[in-house]
């Protein structure tokens, strides 16, 4: 979760004040302070490539963009996205909550409104293609090559690396044939980690979470004084794996193809590899992986990652802006129940009356 203080926690869990506001900017040039809009929603979900997207409705048809020189253009502009607290002073407590390239604008030309859509920055990554072959060598370890990667299409980027494992990666060229963004992803699961912007626009290189060890960062609660509004519960089994098998090997390298089998082996687990659930087995293969040992830690990472994918729970809450995918929370449900989550995804309301609505794929209970 983004840094907030006690008092925007605490002011969530009684009635409050909206904050918003949207920029516009052409690279690092503010283009327009607080876009007028109506309407407006981010959506953030782990499970997409392109993590943030953007929606938003602004009123003023005088906005529709005609040229490149216009705020809301779609030749590379960007908006800013804030959502928070006015606190009874006047003072505001906002969080960023997506940097947006913008990918369309339209509307009736003479009436509007004109509705708008962006992307997170990822989607910028991977549209720039590899020109000429480019090595994973030569760069560093393996969040060095991913900021590499990064700042060859946005030199002012951000990266910042939490994961705790960094190794230096084997032999790897991409050419044009290859999606920059999936060599990024490529080089982040070699970590045992997974990229993706923040709100703010920061490229974050993080371990996958780990129910068993996650803090939880917010209390979602029923009744007077919380903060949640309903829960949809449910179990699925369609993204379980049990079972991984990691495969890696390097020619170039001169290193022999080796490979790790992890499976769930807690005899009491009811997701226990060869039990009720049988033998569910996901495989990831890259030519990165040189070693058995390195197999084996990605394997522990991606099971940890797909054990919990049972349980599903739809939540709708008060709006927490400075929440992020991947976050760990407590939810108490009304008889006193409580259940730690992992949440998948977010939907972010930019106005008073939309739903924060957040989806988690696992839980735990606590």
């Amino acid at each position: 979760m983004q840094t907030v203080t006690a008092q925007f926690l605490a002011a969530l869990k009684a009635p409050h004040v909206l904050a918003k506001r949207v920029d516009a900017f052409a690279g690092s040039t503010l283009l327009m302070g607080r876009v007028p809009f109506t309407e407006g929603s981010v959506s953030a979900d782990r499970g997409n490539k392109i993590r943030r997207s953007l929606s938003l409705t602004v009123s003023d048809i005088a906005l529709m963009p005609r040229d490149a020189g216009d705020p809301l253009s779609v030749y590379g502009n960007t908006l800013q996205v804030y959502r928070g607290i006015q606190y009874p002073d006047g003072t505001e407590e906002v969080v960023p909550v997506g940097v947006f390239q913008i990918q369309s604008a339209d509307g009736d030309r003479d009436l509007g409104p004109v509705r708008i859509t962006g992307r997170s920055l990822e989607g910028v990554v991977a549209d720039d293609p590899f020109v000429t072959p480019t090595a994973s060598t030569g760069l560093g370890a393996c969040a060095s090559v991913i900021t590499t990667l990064i700042t060859q299409t946005l030199p002012d980027a951000v990266v910042v690396n939490e994961a705790t494992n960094n190794p230096s990666p084997a032999t790897r060229v991409w050419d044009s044939d290859d999606n920059r963004w999936d060599a990024i992803e490529e080089l982040a699961s070699a970590m045992g980690a997974e990229v993706a912007t923040d709100g703010a626009g920061v490229f974050r290189i993080r371990d996958l979470p780990d129910l068993s060890t996650a803090t939880p960062v917010w209390d979602v609660t029923a009744g007077p004084g919380g903060v949640l509004v309903s829960a949809t519960t449910g179990m699925t089994r369609d993204k379980v794996r049990n079972g991984w098998l990691v495969t890696g090997g390097n020619a170039a390298d001169g290193a022999a193809p080796v490979g790790a089998l992890v499976v769930d082996s807690d005899p009491t687990s009811p997701t226990r590899w060869g039990g009720p659930m049988g033998h569910v087995l996901g495989k990831r293969q890259s030519n990165l992986w040189v070693s058995s040992g390195q197999c084996t830690v990605i394997g522990e990472s991606l099971l940890r990652d797909s054990l919990g994918v049972t349980a599903s729970v739809a939540l709708k809450a008060v709006p927490n802006a400075a929440l992020e995918p991947g976050d760990c929370i407590r939810v108490v449900y009304a008889d006193g129940y409580a259940e730690l989550h992992i949440v998948q995804s977010i939907n972010v309301p930019l106005t008073a009356s939309g739903d924060f609505s957040l989806t988690t794929y696992s839980r735990e209970e606590t």
